[in-house]
């Protein structure tokens, strides 16, 4: 269960930084800013669990 938790949200963490990506094109930065700090913190809380 956890592992297909750990993938839907990598697939919707995704789809927020392709948004914010879009977005970015048209001039609007904040969503892909807040995309990647989201992204950031999952991503320092995954890998220092372990430790």
């Amino acid at each position: 269960m956890k592992f297909v938790m750990a993938v839907v949200v990598q697939v919707l963490l995704g789809l927020f930084l392709m948004w914010g990506m879009i977005q970015a094109v048209h001039g609007s930065f904040w969503l892909l800013i807040a995309g990647f700090l989201a992204y950031l913190v999952l991503f320092v809380r995954t890998g220092c669990a372990s430790h």
